[in-house]
C-alpha cells in the first residue's frame, strides 16, 4: 500500500489530511490490543480536529491498557476517487488498518448534513451502510454527539446510539463489549445488553415506530423484556473530576480552530428557546479556578499553541472568568500567548473583559443579539436589550476595535417585517456609535450574519415549522437591499441548506431511505456549498414517496407524539411546553444560575445540580452585570422553622422568602457572579409541601462578618410568620456544601386525631418491616412505574408515645444517596401489616437533618447561638 498510497498523496489537496505523525499522537500495539476502536468524524479533518470530543475520548480509551482508539476522517472528493480506484479501503490515521478491521467504529454526530458522509466513511472502510446487511464479522457501529438526540433518519445505519456526555458511558462500552466476546455473545446479544445494561445507549433496532394515519408517528416501543422505554441521555456531574486531555494531538495541518481548547465549564443556564445545546447540555457545569490555571498550564507545556480558548457555550459566564483571564494573561502575556473569549455576552463587560484578554493580539469581536427587536428577543429568551449593544459597542469602539460581527436569525417563530427592520436599524446604530467614537471611515465595518431557524428537537421551539423556502429567501433579499453600504458586509447561510437540515433534526426512520438514496446519487460534504446538490436530495425524496416539506413545516401541537419523544435528555416535557407558551407570550424567563430554579426538571430527575465554581473571588471588572467584590464572603449556616402558613410553601418559595428577609434586614449579602447576580444562598434537602419542619437548614454567605446572635436577630424581624431562626453559626472555609452534607433527617409522623390505632398492631408492623430485608415501592417516573427499595436508607423507625396518640418516629435517608418520604414508609407499613394508614392524612413534622456521621447539620458550624 505505501508505494501506491505515496503516489495518491501526491495527487490530492491537502494530503496531511490522511497521514499522522502528529505531537501527542498515540500508535498502540495493534495485536495486544483486546479492543479496537476507531474515532470517524464525518468531515475534514480541519475541522475533525478542532473538536474536543475526539481530543478527549481519544485520551480517554488510549488509557486503557485493554483498549486502543485511532482516527478516521471524511476523504475530501479526489480522495474517495483515489481510494476507489486503487481498491484501498478508508483506514484510521495511525496504523493505516481499514475501518472493517476495527471492533468498534464510532461515529460523532455534530451537524445534520454530515449524514452522507457517515454512509460513505462506513462504504468506504469496507463496512456495508445498512446495519441489516452487517454480519457478525462486521465492527459494531456507534454514534453520538448532538445529533443522536434524534438520531431516528440514521436508524437503518447506526447499530445503536449513545445519548450525552461520553466520558463515561465509552468505558461501559467497552467493557461490555469484553464480556460479551468472552461469553461468546453474538452482536445481537451484545446490543441488548447494551440497550439492558448501559443508561444513555439507544439500540434503535430494540424498537418498533407505529405511525398514524397521516403519516406521523404515534408510538415508539421496547421490542424486548428490559429495553427501557425511554433512553436518558448521560451526564457528567463532576467535570474536576472528569478525565480531561492535557497531552492533547496537534495537527500538523493548521485546523480550523488552530488553538488550546482549556473547557471551562458545560451547560448553559439562559435557556434561549431556539439553542438545542442549551437544553441538552444542563445543567451548568464549572471547573474550579486552580485546576483550570494548572490545565492551562500543561497545555501550554504540551503543545506549544500561541492561543488559550476559553471554551464553553458562554465563556463569559463563568463564576471566576475575571481572575481566570487575569491570570492567565499574567501567567502567558509576556510569552506572546493569547487569551480568547470564543463566545461573548452582549454587554460592555464582555468588551473589557475581551480587552483583557486579547493583551497579545485582537480578534475581532463577534455578539449574537439573534432579533432585530426587544418583543423578539423577548420571545426567544435572549436576554439582550438594544441598550446592551450599544454600551458594548461603544465600549468597542472606544477600546481601540474599528470592527464588530453581528449575528442574526430570521425566520423565528412570530417573525414580522418590523423584526427584520430592527435588524437593518440595529446595524446601522452600530455603524452610526462607530462614527461617534471617531472611528475612521475607511477602517469601520460592521459584519451581519443571518442565519435561518432551524426547529430542533429537545427545545420549547420543536413545535414549530419553518417557514417555507421561498419566504426565506424572500427575507434574505429584503435584508440584502436594506444593508447595501460600503461599510457593511452582509453574509447569509443557503436557505436550502437550512431547509435540508430541518428536515433531517426534525425526521423520523423513513428518512432514511432518502439519505441513502442521496448518498447512493453521489451526495458528500452537504454542509459545504461547493458539494452541496439539492437537486439529487430532491430526486431522493421523490423517489422515497415522501415529502420534505410536511418534515420542515409541519407545526406539531404539544400533544403530539414526536419522533424523539422515546429519548430523554432529562429536561420535562412540561417544561419545553411551558416555555413554549411564555414565548409566544413574549414572555421571558431568568438564568437558573443567579434566579430561583425554573423547573425544567433535570436535576431532580437525574441527581444532579448547577455546579459553580469554587475559588477566590475577584473584582468582576466593571457594568452593571459584574458587580465590584470586596472579597471572598463569609459562610453561616442557619437553622429556621417551617410552620404554620409557611409549611405551604414550596421549595423554591421558601428559599425566595428566606432571600427576601435577608435583604429587608439589610444584611452584606454576597452575590454570584455573572449576567445576574444572585445573593449566595443554599439549602438542604428540600421538604414536602404540607410538611413542617423545626430543622430546615440554610448557608448564606456575606460579604462582612455579622455575629450569628445578629444575624439571626436580623432575620427573625424580617421573616413572615412560621419562618423563624433558632440557630447560627459560622460554616468553615473548608467544609463541603451543605447539601453535600445531608444525608438523613428525623421525622415524627402523627396519626389524624379522629382514628387510633392500636399500639400494638404499629410496633408489630414496624419490627416487620425492620426485619425485612427489602422495602419495595412504586414510583412514578416519566418511564413509567418503577418499583424502589426503601429499606437501605430507613435508618430508625419506632413507634413514640408522648402522651397522645402513638406517633412514628423515622430517620430517613435525604440528600444526595437518595431520598425516602415519610409517607412511603406510612404506605409500606400498612401494606405490610394489612392497615390502610391513609398516609397523606398524617401530619409530618421533621425534627433534624443530620450528616453521614450522624451529627446534626448544625455541627458543621462554630459559635453557634441558639434561640
Amino acid at each position: 500500500m505505501n508505494d501506491t498510497m505515496a503516489r495518491i498523496l501526491r495527487r490530492v489537496e491537502k494530503p496531511a489530511r490522511y497521514v499522522d505523525g502528529e505531537w501527542n499522537v498515540i500508535r498502540k500495539d495493534w495485536e495486544t490490543a483486546d479492543v479496537r476502536m476507531a474515532f470517524c468524524f464525518p468531515d475534514v479533518y480541519e475541522v475533525g480536529m478542532s473538536h474536543l470530543g475526539l481530543q478527549i475520548l481519544y485520551h480517554v480509551v488510549n488509557r486503557r491498557r485493554d483498549a486502543l482508539m485511532e482516527r478516521s476522517f471524511a476523504p475530501w472528493p479526489d480522495m474517495e476517487r483515489e481510494l476507489r480506484a486503487a481498491g484501498f479501503y478508508l483506514y484510521t490515521l495511525e496504523s493505516r488498518r481499514p475501518l472493517k478491521d476495527f471492533d468498534i467504529v464510532a461515529f460523532t454526530l455534530q451537524y445534520e448534513l454530515t449524514y452522507t458522509n457517515v454512509l460513505n466513511m462506513l462504504a468506504l472502510g469496507g463496512i456495508p451502510p445498512l446495519a441489516r446487511e452487517r454480519g457478525e464479522d462486521a465492527p459494531l457501529v456507534v454514534a453520538g454527539g448532538p445529533c443522536a438526540f434524534n438520531p431516528e433518519p440514521l436508524a437503518d445505519f447506526i447499530d445503536c446510539f449513545v445519548l450525552g456526555e461520553g466520558e463515561e458511558v465509552v468505558h461501559e462500552i467497552l467493557d461490555l463489549y469484553l464480556t460479551g466476546r468472552q461469553k461468546g455473545w453474538g452482536k445481537a446479544r451484545v446490543l441488548l445488553e447494551l440497550a439492558r445494561r448501559v443508561p444513555g445507549v439507544y439500540v434503535p433496532g430494540l424498537y418498533r415506530v407505529e405511525y398514524g394515519p397521516d403519516g406521523g408517528v404515534v408510538a415508539v416501543r421496547p421490542l424486548a423484556p428490559g429495553v427501557p422505554e425511554r433512553v436518558v441521555r448521560r451526564v457528567l456531574p463532576d467535570l474536576d473530576a472528569a478525565p480531561y486531555p492535557l497531552k492533547p494531538l496537534v495537527p500538523n495541518l493548521t485546523p480550523v480552530h488552530d488553538r488550546i481548547m482549556l473547557e471551562i465549564f458545560r451547560g448553559c443556564g439562559r435557556g434561549c428557546r431556539f439553542c438545542q445545546a442549551g437544553f441538552t447540555y444542563r445543567p451548568v457545569r464549572e471547573k474550579n479556578l486552580a485546576r483550570l490555571v494548572a490545565q492551562a498550564e500543561a497545555l501550554v507545556r504540551q503543545t506549544g499553541h500561541e492561543e488559550i480558548s476559553l471554551t464553553s457555550l458562554s465563556s463569559a459566564d463563568y463564576s471566576h472568568i475575571v481572575p481566570l483571564v487575569s491570570e492567565l494573561g499574567a501567567r502567558y502575556g509576556p510569552a506572546r500567548i493569547n487569551v480568547s473569549l470564543p463566545s461573548l455576552r452582549v454587554d460592555s463587560f464582555s468588551v473589557d473583559l475581551a480587552r483583557a484578554a486579547q493583551g497579545v493580539r485582537r480578534t475581532t469581536l463577534t455578539f449574537a443579539p439573534e432579533a432585530g427587536t426587544q418583543r423578539l428577543r423577548d420571545t426567544i429568551n435572549k436576554g439582550v436589550t438594544e441598550e446592551d449593544l450599544i454600551a458594548a459597542v461603544d465600549a468597542a469602539f472606544a477600546a481601540g476595535w474599528t470592527a464588530v460581527k453581528l449575528y442574526f436569525m430570521i425566520g423565528l417563530p412570530t417573525e414580522t417585517t418590523e423584526d427584520l427592520d430592527g435588524i437593518v436599524d440595529l446595524t446601522r446604530t452600530v455603524l452610526e456609535r462607530g462614527r461617534r467614537a471617531g472611528v475612521p471611515p475607511a477602517r469601520l465595518r460592521v459584519t451581519v450574519s443571518v442565519s435561518s431557524f432551524v426547529p430542533k428537537p429537545h427545545t420549547p421551539f420543536q413545535w414549530e415549522p419553518q417557514e417555507p423556502l421561498e419566504v426565506l429567501r424572500e427575507k434574505q433579499d429584503y435584508l440584502r437591499r436594506r444593508l447595501r453600504d460600503r461599510r457593511i458586509e452582509f453574509h447569509w447561510h443557503d436557505a436550502e441548506m437550512s431547509f435540508l437540515e430541518a428536515v433531517l433534526a426534525r425526521g423520523d426512520r423513513r428518512l432514511g431511505r432518502v439519505i441513502y438514496s442521496a448518498w447512493r446519487a453521489g451526495c458528500r460534504f452537504d454542509g459545504w456549498q461547493e458539494h452541496f446538490r439539492p437537486d439529487l436530495w430532491r430526486r431522493a425524496f421523490a423517489e422515497a414517496g415522501l415529502s420534505p416539506e410536511r418534515y420542515a413545516h409541519r407545526r406539531y401541537a404539544h400533544g403530539d407524539v414526536l419522533p424523539w419523544d422515546h429519548l430523554d435528555t432529562g429536561v420535562s416535557r412540561r417544561y419545553l411546553e411551558r416555555e413554549h407558551a411564555r414565548a409566544l407570550a413574549g414572555r421571558t424567563t431568568p438564568d437558573c444560575r443567579f434566579e430561583d430554579c425554573t423547573g425544567c426538571g433535570l436535576c431532580p430527575a437525574l441527581g444532579l445540580r448547577v455546579a459553580l465554581a469554587e475559588g477566590a473571588r475577584a473584582s468582576g471588572g466593571e457594568g452593571r452585570h459584574a458587580p465590584a467584590r470586596t472579597g471572598p464572603g463569609r459562610r453561616y449556616r442557619l437553622r429556621l422553622t417551617k410552620t404554620g402558613p409557611a409549611a405551604y410553601l414550596g421549595h423554591l418559595d421558601f428559599a425566595r422568602v428566606v432571600a427576601q428577609a435577608a435583604r429587608r434586614a439589610g444584611l452584606p449579602l454576597a452575590y454570584s457572579h455573572g449576567f445576574n447576580p444572585r445573593p449566595r444562598l443554599a439549602f438542604a434537602a428540600p421538604l414536602a409541601v404540607g410538611v413542617t419542619s423545626e430543622a430546615e437548614y440554610c448557608d448564606l454567605e456575606l460579604e462582612e462578618p455579622v455575629p450569628p446572635g445578629s444575624l439571626a436577630a436580623s432575620l427573625n424581624a424580617n421573616l413572615p410568620e412560621g419562618i423563624t431562626v433558632t440557630a447560627a453559626g459560622v460554616v468553615p472555609g473548608n467544609r463541603p456544601s451543605l447539601m453535600s452534607q445531608a444525608d438523613r433527617a428525623l421525622y415524627r409522623a402523627t396519626p389524624p386525631g379522629s382514628v387510633a390505632w392500636p399500639p400494638e398492631a404499629l410496633e408489630a408492623a414496624v419490627r416487620n418491616l425492620l426485619a425485612a430485608e427489602e422495602v419495595k415501592v412504586v414510583r412514578a417516573g416519566k418511564k413509567g412505574p418503577r418499583e424502589v427499595n426503601l429499606r437501605p436508607r430507613i435508618f430508625e423507625l419506632s413507634v413514640g408515645h408522648a402522651g397522645g396518640p402513638p406517633a412514628l418516629l423515622m430517620v430517613l435517608g435525604v440528600g444526595e444517596l437518595g431520598a425516602v418520604r415519610p409517607e412511603e414508609v406510612l404506605e409500606a407499613l400498612g401494606r405490610g401489616a394489612g392497615l390502610d394508614l391513609d398516609p397523606p392524612a398524617w401530619d409530618l413534622h421533621r425534627a433534624e437533618v443530620y450528616d453521614r456521621r450522624g451529627q446534626p447539620l448544625m455541627a458543621g458550624a462554630a459559635g453557634v447561638t441558639s434561640f
